[in-house]
């Protein structure tokens, strides 16, 4: 009977077909990050326009990230 807990069982690497986070998914939530902070700064100094330009950037990010995620899913 195996046992779940066992440290010493090795088990296989993920397939690329797999769930798991995958590079492209950190690096569109650095950029998620870094457009929201960037859009906190410039509303922070009265630079609304730059803002906003950052702000939709981030909201771009988040729309690829959701559009990913459904597409995983359905696999």
């Amino acid at each position: 009977m195996s046992d779940p807990y066992r440290f010493d069982d090795r088990t296989p690497p993920r397939q690329s077909g797999e769930k798991g986070v995958d590079g492209a998914n950190a690096l569109l939530w650095v950029g998620v990050a870094v457009l929201a902070g960037a859009n906190t700064a410039m509303s922070l100094t009265g630079r609304e326009l730059l803002g906003a330009l950052f702000g939709g950037g981030a909201v771009v990010l988040l729309a690829v990230l959701g559009l990913r995620y459904v597409a995983r899913r359905r696999r």
